[in-house]
Order: structure tokens, then C-alpha cells, then sequence
């Protein structure tokens, strides 16, 4: 029998009763719209905070490294000066390398990054603190990032907890723990989440967040596109294979028109890249991807700070193929015992066989074939150099990509396909915990002893804290006080272990300098520090007269950083009986001279030749020699980076390269560049077919 109720009889006549329901509805509302899994955001806060713990004490003044960290700091303060100032159309340029333009192709830009830093940014002009906050940043999002891609599987929150500290505290991420890029992954896997998510349901939102977070992770390295197509290639082909969701075409062409979004919206970024790879002809070579690969003591080669397993690396450290920050690829014993024992485990009502295992399936062959990229173009038969051991060596998959797809020809490092390796752990552990977890008998407890095991494997012994000056030096203050930005400022001596801090300083004095540090360096640098280095103290007049002709207009020594105090001396006097050098700044060791602009005087090109002396073929690679030669009686230099240009034929096709002139010639001096020719399919190696001419490109 139905019971009847008034209307009226659920209304109070008393007001104080009526407003405190009203508040209780008001707050039970609220309350649901809270996210159930916000208590995770301070767990992972906190995680951090713990597993970082020096860095957030020293936040403004410490970097974790002097090299990488400064670079890093360098791109993000470049690329917020650019979007401040609104000058998009050279979003990519930086103060370092000058005179050649939108210098940070050098490496990865790293958009994403500066947005992320802009809270601090936009407040303060000090480039640790924004560095150093996007790496804590991000190691928190990691964290939580893994947690909610590992619940999406498992949909239980003590694997998903697990799941997320394996992402964003194992001990790889320590290795990376200087290379900001690298170890900022966490919008792959919000990525990953919503590709999933935009299979599995069929809210629109999803398809918009997969875009966004595709798009970020773009933003933030080239790795991470690499690492994407490698993780989403498993996930589309078991999703339309051996499941059911995707065999539906309007889903399908969804997920297409959020690729073709992703492309667009990454082409503006990456046009530059690919002008930059011709005209520089920059490209990674074989030997350098071998290099950078794992071999099979990686594996078990923690990183340097971890506590328990560090001495695997310090063990390594002068082997040839053994970098610390690249090929330390230990996660701990408890991470990749847990990943395999869920295979051993039998489903139960919480964790169905069929479902768990499919996707446990999927994620062991991404694992596999992670771990197979990740050992580079060959597979290595003994443990010497790449040069060492060609005639020993067989090819792998990298190796047809790294041929084939113009992406993997600019990643050195083929080892960071431990990222990947983790991802596919983390998901595996977080079944293979929930197993445990949810059984019956002493499972539970062997899972929660993995995980301590797990937490002990992953705490650093302690983390590197380098000072970084700041404010910067007086003479940097100086420099910051002359007007103009359309001159150069060259500061001696010229070096990696300097040139970084030269690159650091310049985002406070805004100044361009000839000095940089990055990925790529040009070769003009090269042979300019090489001059310098060598020749400065002997040929004094010649060095000025090329800095000279490049627009340099203040050129910098600091003397502390030359030990040899007789050249020192020497050069001092050398530059004041200098007309063309006027000491204008000293303070302490570092003497600031000023130069003339006399690039005007060379800025012809009528006495430079340009020549093809071969075309061969090196690692299945087809390439040409140009000879430039400088036939004049003076120095020869190129301010404004002219181009010439290439064309070669190999039988009906045809290819136009436009290359950089070198910075500067001597007087009867030549330069040999060795182009490398990315054919179209089907084009013969017959060199007998080979037809270049070259021609200069005047400006």
C-alpha cells in the first residue's frame, strides 16, 4: 500500500530549522561535486615534497646540476621574454649564437614548460626559480597523473596509489632528474588516460582533453611525440584488434580528426625544426644514436643518488658507453616483481582473468617493445663504442625508423625509451597489486611488503644542490646599461664549461652573445672558439678583425677563467696596443673591450667559391661534399648567415637544399661541409646518376 504525504508536511514552520536544512542541502551538494579521489593531490604533494626535499628549501638559489639546469632555465626564460613581448613571429629566438637566428631549435623548445612556469615568471626575473618550480610541479603531476591512468584500469585506489608512485618516483625519473624536458611526462600520461577514455565512453570532453593533453606533451619534447606513437600504436591496434571498441567508423574518424588537430597545432613548431635541419644540416648521426642507447648493463644501472643501488653506477662510471644521466635504467628488484607476478596470479571477482589479462597483455608487448627501441639501431655483440664494433653488430627496429622517419634521425638518446618501460610497469605492478591486495590468505601482505620494499629502492641517499649567482656580475651590469640589441658580445675564454653560464647571464643583461650552449652547437662556433682558443694571444688583429666583421661590439675576458697568467698577461697587452680594442669596463678579473663595426667591409661574397668534390655513400646514406673557399687577401665574414643553394639529380628526381655559408673565412682558407640527402623512395644509389650544382644565394 502506497502512503500519501503532504506536501505541506514537509516544510518546517520553524525559520532556524528551514535555513539550517537549506545549508546541509547547499553543503551535501557541494561536497558531491568534489572529486572522490581529491585526497590524492596532497598525498602526491606531499610525496613530493619528501622525495625532492632539498629543492623546495633551496628553490631560488640552487640547481640540481651546472649544465643542464642552466640550459633549461635559458629556453624557459627565452621563450617567456618572446611571448611577453608578443613576438610570436620569432618565438624561437634566444639571446645566444649570434648572429644566427631563432637559435632555440638547438634543442627542444619547450612551450608547455614556460607556461607552466609562468606563476613564477611573471613575478619574478630569477630563472632557478621558475626551473626548479616546473620540476617540482611536475614531479607531482607525474604522481597523480600515473595514479588516475592506472585507476582507469584497475578502478581500485590502492593499486592506482601504487601506480602512481612507481610513475613519478622511480629511480629513473632521478636519472632525468636533470633533464627537465625529459622528466616532465606527465600530460603523456593524461594523454594515454583520455585516448582510452575517449574509447571507452562517449562524452565529448574526452576527445577535447586527449587533444589538449596530446598537444602539451607535444609541447614539451620531441621524445615524448616518439614515445606517444610507440604507446598509442599498441593501444589503437589492440583496441581495434583484439577488442571491440574501436570497430566503429565514427569513432574512428573522431580519433582521426583529433590526430589531424594534434598535427596542426604542432606544425608552427615543427616547420622551424625542419629549415633548421637543411640549412644547418644538422642530423644525429649513427654513431651518435649508438651512443646514446642502452646496452645490457643498463638495465641494472641505478642512478647515481639512489641509496641502496647507487654504486651500480659509480661502478660504471669511465666505461665509453655509461653516461649517469642517460644510461642508468634501474627501477629496483620490487617494481619488476610486481609487474610479472600478476601473470602467475589467477583472476577473482575483482579482477576478472579475461579483462585483466588482455590489457596486461597489451601493456607487456608496449614493455617489450620499449625496451627493444631503446637499445638503438644495433644490437651490440660486445661492449666497445659503435666504431668499434660495426663488422659485430645487427640491426634493429630503431635502426628502420631512425632511416625512415625524419623524427627518430633527431633523438640522441634512444635510451629514454625507459619512460615508456615505466609507464608499461606501473600499469602492470597495479594489476598485479590488486591481485595480491584482494586475495585471499598472505597475498595481501606479500603486496604490501613489495611496496615497502618498492619505497626503500626508490629513496635518494641525497641530491646535488649547486649555487647559482645572482644577482649576476657587475660586468654584466654594464652591458645591461648600453643601448641596442642589433650587436654581438663575445666573451673569452670561449667553452662549454663557460659558454652555458654565458647563455644564463644573457637573459638578465638581454644582450645577444656569440657564446651559447645547447643540443646543437653551429659549426661556425666551433671554429670561432677554436681560433680564439688557440690563436688569440699569437694573431690577436685577426680574431678582432672576424669579431668585427660579425657585429661583435663588446668582446669580454675574464680572466679568472685563464689559469696560464704569461698568455694572460700577453693578451692584455696585445689588445691595448689594439686600435681597433678599447678597454671601456673592468671590475675584478674581467676586462670588457669595444670593438668597431666594420661588417659593412665584408660583407661581400664575390671572392667565395663554392664546389662539389664527391658524392658517396656512408651507412646507407647518400651524400655530397661542397668546398667553399675564400680566394681574397682579407677575411671573409657572413653577419647576416647567407645561404647558397643545392640542387642534385638522381636520374628523373630532384632535390633543392638551401645550406648556411660558413661564419668566416681567412684569407686562401676552405671549408669542407658533408651534406646528407634524404632521397624520396625509390631513388637509386647508383652514384654514376648523381648530378649536383651549387650556386650562392646573395642577400
Amino acid at each position: 500500500m502506497t502512503q500519501h504525504i503532504k506536501a505541506s508536511t514537509l516544510i518546517s514552520n520553524n525559520p532556524t530549522e528551514l535555513t539550517n536544512t537549506a545549508k546541509i542541502k547547499f553543503r551535501g551538494s557541494l561536497w558531491r561535486k568534489i572529486p572522490k579521489t581529491v585526497w590524492v593531490w596532497p598525498f602526491f604533494g606531499a610525496a613530493t615534497l619528501i622525495f625532492l626535499w632539498p629543492i623546495p628549501f633551496n628553490i631560488a638559489t640552487h640547481a640540481t646540476d651546472t649544465v643542464d639546469p642552466l640550459l633549461l632555465s635559458y629556453v624557459l626564460g627565452s621563450e617567456k621574454q618572446n611571448l611577453l613581448a608578443g613576438d610570436f613571429a620569432h618565438f624561437l629566438a634566444s639571446p645566444a649564437f649570434f648572429p644566427y637566428p631563432d637559435t632555440l631549435v638547438y634543442s627542444d623548445h619547450s612551450l608547455t614548460l614556460t607556461l607552466l612556469s609562468l606563476p613564477v615568471a611573471l613575478f619574478s626575473d630569477n630563472p632557478i626559480l621558475a626551473h626548479n618550480f616546473v620540476l617540482l610541479l611536475g614531479w607531482f603531476l607525474c604522481g597523480l597523473g600515473g595514479f588516475y591512468l592506472t585507476f582507469h584500469y584497475t578502478r581500485s585506489y590502492p593499486a592506482a596509489l601504487v601506480g602512481g608512485l612507481i610513475i613519478g618516483f622511480n629511480p629513473y625519473h632521478y636519472t632525468q632528474l636533470n633533464h627537465l624536458q625529459t622528466n616532465s611526462y606527465e600530460f603523456m600520461l593524461f594523454s594515454l588516460l583520455f585516448l582510452e577514455k575517449s574509447i571507452a565512453e562517449k562524452r565529448k570532453s574526452n576527445y577535447f582533453f586527449f587533444i589538449l593533453f596530446t598537444i602539451l606533451a607535444f609541447w614539451v619534447t620531441f621524445y615524448h611525440i616518439a614515445f606517444l606513437l610507440v604507446i598509442f600504436s599498441f593501444v589503437l591496434i589492440f583496441r581495434l584488434v583484439i577488442g571491440k571498441e574501436l570497430r566503429n567508423w565514427r569513432k574512428l574518424g573522431a580519433l582521426a580528426g583529433c590526430i589531424v588537430v594534434v598535427a596542426l597545432a604542432n606544425l608552427p613548431l615543427i616547420l622551424p625544426y625542419l629549415h633548421f635541419s637543411e640549412e644547418m644540416n644538422a642530423v644525429r648521426t649513427i654513431q651518435e644514436t649508438s651512443y646514446g642507447s642502452a646496452d645490457f648493463r643498463s638495465y641494472v644501472s641505478a642512478n647515481l643518488v639512489n641509496w641502496l643501488w647507487g654504486f651500480t653506477a659509480r661502478n660504471r662510471i669511465g666505461d665509453p658507453l655509461f653516461t649517469p644521466e642517460d644510461h642508468a635504467l634501474f627501477v629496483g628488484v620490487a617494481v619488476w616483481l610486481l609487474a610479472l607476478i600478476g601473470f602467475a596470479a589467477k583472476g577473482d571477482k575483482n579482477l576478472p582473468t579475461l579483462r585483466g589479462n588482455r590489457v596486461q597483455v597489451m601493456f607487456f608487448l608496449t614493455l617489450l617493445a620499449a625496451i627493444l627501441l631503446s637499445k638503438g639501431p644495433f644490437l651490440s655483440l660486445s661492449n666497445q663504442p659503435s666504431e668499434a664494433f660495426h663488422n659485430n653488430t645487427l640491426p634493429l627496429p630503431y635502426k628502420f625508423l631512425y632511416d625512415n622517419v625524419i623524427l627518430f634521425q633527431g633523438l640522441r638518446m634512444p635510451a629514454r625509451f625507459m619512460l615508456v618501460v615505466v609507464v608499461c610497469l606501473a600499469v602492470l605492478a597495479a594489476f598485479s597489486f590488486k591481485r595480491l591486495y584482494y586475495s585471499k590468505g598472505k597475498g595481501k601482505w606479500l603486496g604490501l611488503g613489495l611496496v615497502g620494499l618498492m619505497l626503500i629502492e626508490f629513496w635518494p641517499g641525497s641530491i646535488p644542490q649547486y649555487k647559482i649567482e645572482n644577482p649576476y656580475p657587475q660586468s654584466y651590469a654594464f652591458l645591461a646599461q648600453q643601448a641596442g640589441t642589433d650587436w654581438g658580445l663575445y666573451e673569452f675564454p670561449a667553452s662549454p664549461l663557460y659558454d652555458r653560464y654565458s647563455a644564463y647571464f644573457a637573459l638578465s643583461h638581454g644582450k645577444r652573445v656569440l657564446n651559447g650552449y645547447n643540443g646543437f652547437e653551429p659549426e661556425g662556433m666551433i671554429r670561432l672558439e677554436e681560433l680564439s682558443n688557440n690563436r688569440f694571444n699569437s694573431n690577436t688583429a685577426t680574431v678582432l678583425e672576424i669579431l668585427s666583421g660579425l657585429k661583435v661590439k663588446y668582446l669580454m675576458i675574464h680572466g679568472d677563467r685563464i689559469k696560464d697568467k704569461v698568455f694572460m698577461e700577453q693578451l692584455l697587452a696585445s689588445l691595448g696596443q689594439n686600435e681597433n680594442a678599447r678597454l671601456v669596463f673592468q671590475h675584478d678579473a674581467d676586462y670588457i673591450y669595444q670593438l668597431p663595426d666594420r661588417s659593412a667591409q665584408f660583407s661581400t661574397s664575390q671572392d667565395i667559391t663554392i664546389s662539389l668534390s664527391r658524392t658517396f655513400i656512408s651507412d646507407g646514406k647518400l651524400y655530397t661534399e661542397a668546398v667553399i673557399r675564400n680566394k681574397g687577401t682579407q677575411v671573409w665574414t657572413n653577419p647576416n648567415i647567407g645561404l647558397y643553394q643545392l640542387q642534385v639529380k638522381v636520374g628523373s628526381s630532384e632535390i633543392h637544399k638551401s645550406l648556411a655559408l660558413p661564419l668566416y673565412l681567412l684569407p686562401g682558407e676552405e671549408v669542407r661541409q658533408q651534406i646528407r640527402l634524404n632521397p624520396p623512395f625509390g631513388w637509386s644509389q647508383n652514384l654514376g646518376e648523381v648530378k649536383a650544382r651549387v650556386e650562392l644565394n646573395e642577400k
